[in-house]
C-alpha cells in the first residue's frame, strides 16, 4: 500500500509546476516532500514551504534558490498560482501557461526583470520540446542573477548534480557586456540541438532606453525583489501595505485560495489574519455597535503600523550595485536571428517600464507580438505606457487590469497584442 501510494503521489506531482517525469531523482525528491507535507492542510501550514539557508523546498518538492526570504513565495504564487504571465487572462480568464508563447516557428521570449528566474522557468517549459526556441533572461543584481542560474539549471534542465559543482564559481554561460553582437556570443546556459530543450540565455545586466552605460541599482538584501534603479519608498510602502492588509482578509481567503495570495503561512501571517479579522469592512462599519467600530478601528491602526513597520525592515540595508545596461532591441538583434519574432515581451523593473519600452527601435516593434508589463502608475505613467504601445509599438488590443489586493494602488498589469 505504501508502494502505490508513493506512486500516485510521484504522478499527481509530475502534473504541477515544475517536477517533470523526465527526472526520476527530482520526482524521488518530490514524493519524499509531497509524503512530509501531506498532514498539513489546515490554514496554518508553516511546513508547506521549508527554508534552508538560500534554497526553499516548495510544496511540490521543488528546490527553488533565492536571495531574500519574502520574495520567493509571492514570485511562485504570482507566477504559477494566480498565473501572472498566463497571456489569455487578459481576455477571458481562461487558458494555461502555453498561451503565453504560442506563434512563431522560430519562437522567442524576452524576461526583462527576470528576478530569481521562475518566469523564466515558465517560460522555457511551455515551449516544451521546440530546441530552436529561446529564452532571453535579463537580471542586473548579482546575487539574484545568481540565483536565476541555479533555478534554470534545476528547473528547466533537471541538472541538480551540475548546480552543486558549479554553485560559486563564473558561469560561463553567461554576459555582463553591452553590446549585441557580445550578447550574441554568449553560450546557452542549456537546451538546443540534441536536448530536447529550448535554449536558456541569461545576461547579468540592466535594460534601458539607451545601451553603453553603467547604471547604479538600488539593492534590498532583505526584499531583493524590490532592486530598481528609480526608487521610491514611499511608493514600495503604500502599495505593500495596501497588498498584505487586503490579502489578510477571511474574505480574500475564501474567494482567492489563500495558499496563493503571495503570504508565506507561518505565525506571523497566523496571527495578522486573526487581527485583520477584526477590523471591519463596507457596510458593517455602520450597522455594528459603537464598541465594535472603537475595537475595529485600533486593530487597523495596529495592523497598519506593524505593517509598514516590516516595510521599514524590509528597505533597510539598501544599497548601489553598478551594473552595464542593454537596450531591447540589443537582445533583439543578439538573439532573433533570420528576422525571428518576439513571441512574449515581458518587463517587470520597478518602475523603469516606460525607459526599457523606450529602447525599442521602430523597426523592431513590429517584430514583437505580445507585451505584459507591471506598470507604476506615478506621474502618469500608466496612461503614456498605454499610450505607446497603441501608437509608437501599433498594438491594437491593450488591457489593463489591476488585481483585487492592490485596488487603489498604483500597480498596475498590462497586457498588449496584435490581432
Amino acid at each position: 500500500r505504501r508502494s502505490r501510494r508513493a506512486m500516485t503521489r510521484a504522478t499527481s506531482l509530475a502534473r504541477r509546476p515544475f517536477v517533470t517525469a523526465r527526472s526520476s531523482a527530482v520526482a524521488r525528491r518530490a514524493t519524499r516532500a509531497g509524503a512530509a507535507n501531506a498532514s498539513n492542510a489546515s490554514s496554518f501550514t508553516p511546513s508547506s514551504w521549508t527554508f534552508d539557508g538560500a534554497r526553499a523546498t516548495a510544496p511540490d518538492g521543488s528546490v527553488i534558490a533565492y536571495v531574500s526570504r519574502p520574495d520567493v513565495k509571492f514570485i511562485y504564487d504570482e507566477v504559477y498560482a494566480r498565473g501572472c504571465y498566463d497571456f489569455a487572462c487578459a481576455s477571458d480568464g481562461e487558458g494555461d501557461g502555453a498561451d503565453v508563447v504560442v506563434g512563431a516557428a522560430a519562437r522567442v521570449v524576452i524576461d526583462v526583470g527576470a528576478n530569481i528566474g521562475l518566469s523564466s522557468v515558465k517560460f522555457a517549459r511551455a515551449l516544451g520540446d521546440d530546441e530552436r526556441a529561446v529564452v532571453v533572461a535579463l537580471e542586473p543584481i548579482p546575487r539574484t542573477f545568481d540565483a536565476l542560474r541555479e533555478n534554470v539549471l534545476r528547473l528547466v534542465y533537471d541538472e541538480d548534480e551540475d548546480v552543486e559543482r558549479r554553485r560559486g564559481d563564473a558561469f560561463q554561460s553567461t554576459s555582463s557586456t553591452t553590446t549585441s553582437s557580445s550578447l550574441a556570443n554568449a553560450s546557452p546556459i542549456g537546451g538546443g540541438s540534441g536536448t530536447g530543450r529550448a535554449r536558456v540565455y541569461a545576461h547579468n545586466v540592466g535594460v534601458g532606453s539607451r545601451s553603453g552605460a553603467s547604471v547604479g541599482f538600488w539593492y534590498f538584501p532583505h526584499a531583493a525583489g524590490w532592486s530598481t534603479a528609480t526608487r521610491d519608498d514611499d511608493e514600495t510602502a503604500k502599495n505593500t501595505e495596501r497588498f498584505v492588509f487586503e490579502a489578510l482578509r477571511t474574505d480574500a481567503m475564501s474567494t482567492d485560495d489563500s495558499s496563493s495570495v503571495g503570504l508565506e503561512d507561518n505565525a506571523v501571517t497566523f496571527i495578522g489574519r486573526a487581527v485583520r479579522g477584526l477590523i471591519l469592512d463596507g457596510d458593517a462599519r455602520e450597522t455594528s455597535t459603537t464598541m465594535r467600530r472603537v475595537a475595529s478601528a485600533i486593530a487597523e491602526f495596529v495592523l497598519r503600523r506593524v505593517i509598514r513597520l516590516v516595510v521599514f525592515f524590509m528597505l533597510s540595508g539598501a544599497h548601489v550595485v553598478t551594473r552595464p545596461v542593454v537596450t531591447v532591441s540589443d537582445v533583439i538583434d543578439a538573439h532573433c536571428v533570420d528576422d525571428a519574432v518576439v513571441d512574449l515581451l515581458k518587463i517587470d523593473v520597478e518602475r523603469a517600464e516606460l525607459d526599457v519600452l523606450r529602447g525599442i527601435t521602430p523597426e523592431h516593434w513590429p517584430r514583437i507580438r505580445k507585451v505584459t508589463l507591471e506598470c507604476h502608475d506615478i506621474d502618469g505613467a500608466l496612461d503614456a505606457t498605454v499610450d505607446l504601445l497603441r501608437s509608437t509599438a501599433g498594438f491594437e488590443r491593450v488591457v489593463v487590469n489591476q488585481p483585487p489586493t492592490l485596488r487603489g494602488g498604483t500597480l498596475f498589469n498590462i497586457y498588449a497584442s496584435r490581432t
